[in-house]
């Protein structure tokens, strides 16, 4: 079997200009398909799907210093339509402009969109209490201690927003700033913690 033919038999043909050919084969945690090519057109003896499948179809090797970028953002496909030869800058534009590249957050949803505080009072203030686990109303108003509140600004990754969105605990209680301490940068519900030292002393005393 040719490596052309060990290439085609594991991707399936989408239909269309748009549809995909998605390899079906080993792969990297990324989705990236990879396979031994026998160093065909200067490859690696194993490298990836869809640079064998650039090399194939172009029938040359990939020019020194390039990349073999998807136009349709699809890690498994090998369609050579879709696949683009770039520059490493124009390969890492491409991955910043479409979120995948490891230091570019992710889109901020509604819900996180808060202007940044830059009072120094508050921030100050916060150190302070942060390892004092004496709670968040110490803001000088309401913005401050919305952005401060969670135990200090987060990343905006998507559990991050995800935990700030939430309103009340586990339980039902509301997170507000009088029912709201900190423990290493996260909220916690005072009425819980109440709770438990509660139900802590009674089993004592039993």
């Amino acid at each position: 079997m040719t490596v052309a033919e060990r290439l085609w038999s594991k991707v399936s043909f989408g239909r269309g200009a748009e549809g995909c050919w998605l390899w079906h084969g080993a792969h990297v945690p990324a989705g990236y398909g990879r396979l031994q090519t026998g160093r065909t057109y200067g490859l690696k003896t194993v490298d990836y799907a869809h640079r064998l499948s650039w090399a194939l179809a172009n029938q040359s090797l990939i020019p020194s210093g390039l990349f073999i970028t998807h136009a349709c953002d699809n890690p498994a496909c090998v369609k050579p339509a879709h696949l683009i030869a770039g520059t490493p800058k124009e390969n890492s534009a491409d991955c910043v402009a479409k979120g995948r590249h490891k230091y570019v957050r992710p889109a901020v949803s509604d819900i996180d969109r808060r202007p940044r505080v830059t009072c120094r009072q508050c921030r100050t203030d916060f150190k302070r209490i942060a390892s004092r686990n004496r709670g968040a109303n110490v803001f000088c108003s309401q913005a401050c201690s919305a952005l401060f509140v969670s135990g200090k600004p987060q990343p905006n990754s998507a559990i991050a927003i995800r935990q700030r969105a939430k309103t009340h605990c586990p339980v039902g209680h509301e997170y507000t700033a009088e029912n709201t301490y900190l423990h290493r940068t996260s909220r916690h519900c005072k009425a819980c913690r109440d709770a438990r030292k509660r139900a802590l002393r009674k089993a004592a005393a039993d």
